[in-house]
């Protein structure tokens, strides 16, 4: 947040789902922000703020694993980034 000036970050990609991270990485989230999670290394359950959720209009994507293609339709671009 703060390098955001407090307005938080569009996209969260996180693959850890550890307790102790989860809640910076949810937090960070901007008003629509996207947080998708593809992994769960570090326990898998973690807290959700249902509040924030809403209140935010905040969105939670899950994904089992992604291709280089994936990787380079989520950036909106042919590969020459």
């Amino acid at each position: 947040m703060k390098l955001t000036d407090g307005q938080g970050v569009d996209v969260v990609c996180e693959n850890i789902a550890d307790p102790t991270l989860w809640p910076g990485a949810f937090n960070s989230l901007a008003m629509g922000g996207r947080l998708v999670t593809a992994g769960a290394h570090g326990g898998g359950n973690v807290n959700l703020d249902v509040k924030r959720l809403y209140m935010k209009r905040l969105r939670i994507i899950g994904a089992a694993g992604t291709s280089p293609a994936d990787i380079v339709q989520s950036f909106g671009s042919s590969g020459g980034w």
